[in-house]
């Protein structure tokens, strides 16, 4: 399988450079979860031109709306160290510790190589099976390995927009945090071996994800269903 595909894997809390004019103020309702509180967002291209004013290799340009709100502070990196693309960082702007209490949410987006259907053994997995595969086999128990109450929760593909992607959920103990969510959906580019995967990290504490549906109307959530390439 490594022959087939590569994947760039990534460290949790990295802090780079900010992304230019990218970094605004942003935050949710009192509670921290507030499903129809989050209604105002930022449309972000990563295109080219972003990609070579902040030394990003991105063989796959996309376009994301990031959520905006008074309630949360945000933060996008660039190039973040650990081996993502971008970095985008969700705390609370009110009532903070200053620990990693404040995290609300924490998303990373990174490269990964899927094969084209033509590539593929017609008697083996598609390439949304592969994708699949991935996250489950490679991405998920590198980002869980040596984590405390590591657990894989769901498997499935869901739709963004027009295109096929595959979502792997589970969650582990982070100290001084507590419970903590992990997504990972790997989206193939429908032109080219060269796609993008993001990662998503969701402090239970202060954002009670129960369901697909709380899942969605998250922060990182919100990120993820806007995805497109371009």
């Amino acid at each position: 399988m490594k022959l087939l595909f590569g994947i760039c894997l990534f460290l949790w809390f990295a802090f780079p450079t900010s992304l230019e004019a990218e970094e605004r103020g942003t935050n949710i309702r009192s509670g921290l979860f507030n499903i129809e509180g989050l209604t105002l967002s930022d449309s972000i291209t990563f295109d080219a031109e972003t990609a070579a004013r902040n030394e990003i290799d991105l063989k796959a340009p996309f376009r994301i709306s990031v959520p905006r709100d008074p309630y949360v502070a945000r933060n996008i990196f660039a190039n973040p160290t650990g081996g993502a693309l971008v970095g985008i960082m969700f705390r609370r702007a009110q009532d903070q510790t200053g620990t990693d209490a404040d995290l609300l949410e924490h998303v990373q987006i990174t490269g990964a190589r899927i094969p084209m259907t033509e590539q593929l053994d017609p008697q083996g997995p598609t390439r949304l099976q592969l994708a699949g595969q991935m996250a489950r086999d490679m991405a998920f128990p590198h980002m869980v390995a040596e984590k405390e109450g590591a657990e894989l929760l769901d498997v499935s593909f869901l739709r963004l927009g027009e295109i096929d992607a595959v979502q792997v959920v589970g969650r582990h103990l982070e100290p001084e945090i507590g419970p903590v969510l992990i997504r990972i959906v790997i989206v193939p580019h429908p032109d080219q071996v060269e796609s993008l995967m993001i990662v998503a990290r969701i402090n239970l504490a202060n954002v009670p994800v129960t369901d697909q549906e709380t899942l969605e109307a998250s922060l990182s959530g919100r990120v993820i269903s806007s995805w497109e390439y371009r």
